[in-house]
């Protein structure tokens, strides 16, 4: 999933790629990482079922969550590689040729400014913003 992407820039390098692969985990190409850049904190999905998708990408704080639970959160602040990267832009769907099936894909925007500092806790849910989404475990 690419978020704050430019219009023809390159997701993973312009923006950030929330990775929803199915395969590797708690590595930086994993489930739920920031692709190449961080980890994700928790393993939720459901391998070959509908999963539930919530990212909340407020200010310089990214967080998603995967069936209710919080899977990543990061302050692109504190990452070297993230720290410049773009505060809005795009978001899009890519595969590397596996399947892929996304339903009910709602947005909602947030407000303007840099967001809640990171302090170590979840950050509240925004109602509305939430993409279902079911993958085949995909090597590479």
């Amino acid at each position: 999933l690419a978020i704050r992407t430019a219009r023809d820039g390159w997701p993973s390098a312009d923006g950030m790629e929330l990775q929803i692969l199915d395969g590797p985990h708690a590595t930086k190409d994993g489930m739920a990482a920031i692709y190449r850049n961080v980890p994700p904190i928790a393993v939720a999905h459901e391998s070959e079922q509908w999963n539930q998708l919530i990212v909340k990408a407020e200010g310089r704080m990214i967080s998603a969550w995967i069936n209710g639970q919080l899977v990543q959160q990061v302050n692109t602040a504190w990452e070297s590689e993230l720290q410049h990267r773009r505060l809005e832009g795009w978001i899009g769907l890519q595969d590397h040729g596996a399947r892929i099936e996304v339903r009910h894909l709602r947005v909602s925007e947030s407000p303007e400014g840099l967001g809640q500092t990171a302090k170590g806790h979840g950050v509240p849910l925004r109602s509305g913003s939430s993409v279902e989404y079911r993958t085949a475990f995909a090597r590479r």
